[in-house]
């Protein structure tokens, strides 16, 4: 909505300012209300689209979340930059708030770090330059040593006949289901 005002603006401010008299004139935005439309448009801009992303329920969006965190909180330190007191004072607050609920841009999280690592574009590389060299390292050797073919199994126990009628019993089966895995087991 702000951009469609942001694209009327010329319009609008031509119907203030030609008729000041106008009932619509007080509904019109005052220039500094104007700028403080296009300075703040980007980030909110930039929310709608990580919104958009982190709610798609047909594609996955997990590989996306370090990039999109990554992406927000530069927006919100470039409207830092800002000259308007209340901008400065609005993207501050805003900062403090994405990094309580997003630290260091979600690099933390491990699966949100696993999914970056993965993802073919990005390759961890945004986990690099947050977190730097050593938190790379620590994911990926997260990654590797949690892999199945890393865990050593445990030699399993022979099963023997009571032992596995002891385990079926215990699972809740029925006496008839007994009974018939009780004839399975002594046919092998």
């Amino acid at each position: 909505m702000i951009t469609s005002v942001l694209r009327l603006q010329p319009a609008l401010e031509m119907i203030r300012d030609d008729q000041p008299n106008n009932t619509l004139a007080i509904f019109i935005p005052k220039r500094a209300d104007f700028e403080l439309m296009a300075e703040l448009s980007p980030i909110l801009k930039a929310f709608h689209t990580a919104s958009d992303a982190w709610s798609a329920d047909k594609t996955p969006t997990m590989q996306n979340g370090i990039h999109i965190s990554y992406n927000l909180r530069q927006h919100i330190i470039k409207l830092e930059q800002s000259e308007s007191a209340e901008l400065k004072e609005f993207s501050t607050n805003l900062l403090k708030w994405f990094d309580i609920y997003f630290p260091d841009c979600g690099i933390n999280n491990k699966l949100l770090a696993t999914a970056h690592l993965f993802h073919p574009f990005f390759k961890g590389v945004l986990i690099k330059k947050i977190g730097g060299q050593d938190r790379f390292q620590e994911v990926k050797s997260a990654v590797i040593e949690s892999h199945p073919s890393r865990i050593k199994f445990v030699a399993e126990q022979k099963a023997t006949p009571n032992n596995l009628f002891d385990t079926y019993q215990n699972a809740g089966f029925s006496d008839a289901e007994l009974v018939a895995l009780e004839m399975s087991d002594e046919g092998n």
